[in-house]
């Protein structure tokens, strides 16, 4: 009667093991200001904090973010509906390249920033990098971003995008499996020492 308790506890650990894993977030989200608003977007400065009026030459900061928004989702962001305002950390400096937890925040998921690196192409200014995505339901989620601008010449327009592609394979149960085969064979060798 016991060893049928036993092997059908170990069925049940087997069958429970076969669900779990691991909930990576997947998908991309977009930010930008609503251009057709006067004064959305942007104020990049300088090391000093002064802000630019003129191109992105010296950027190393943005200084302020005006009115970013959520321009469009992808699989698990697609809970976050276009134009919710996007709360982000101000200034945010990106040279040098400094961490920021979180970076921004929008309908439950938060980014948190781990590295940048920018360039500068003309009058466009390009800066991309890693960190880490989060949200309740979810585990934690390598993501990559890039966000570009064109500063006033766009007057302050960015663009943020921010995409997550399962990067760790989820464990498919294998653990809890032999967790429970662990269990079985340890009862099965105890079985054996009492009869000696």
């Amino acid at each position: 009667m016991k060893l049928k308790s036993k092997i059908a506890a170990t069925l049940a650990v087997l069958a429970l093991a076969s669900t779990a894993h691991a909930a990576m977030i997947t998908g991309t989200i977009n930010m930008g200001t609503d251009s057709s608003v006067a004064g959305n977007g942007i104020v990049l400065a300088n090391s000093a904090g002064v802000a630019l009026t003129t191109g992105v030459a010296g950027a190393t900061q943005v200084k302020q973010w005006v009115n970013p928004i959520v321009t469009s989702t992808s699989g698990d962001f697609t809970s976050i509906a276009n134009g919710t305002a996007v709360s982000f950390a101000t200034p945010w400096v990106f040279n040098p390249s400094t961490g920021y937890n979180p970076l921004w925040s929008v309908g439950g998921f938060t980014f948190n920033l781990s590295s940048s690196a920018f360039n500068f192409f003309g009058n466009t200014l390009s800066v991309i990098g890693t960190g880490k995505l989060n949200a309740v339901g979810f585990d934690e989620t390598d993501g990559v971003w890039e966000f570009t601008t064109q500063g006033s010449a766009a007057q302050g327009v960015f663009s943020w995008s921010s995409s997550t592609t399962a990067t760790s394979v989820p464990d498919g149960g294998t653990t809890v499996a032999m967790l429970g085969l662990s269990f079985l064979a340890v009862g099965g060798v105890s079985r054996l020492l009492r009869r000696k």
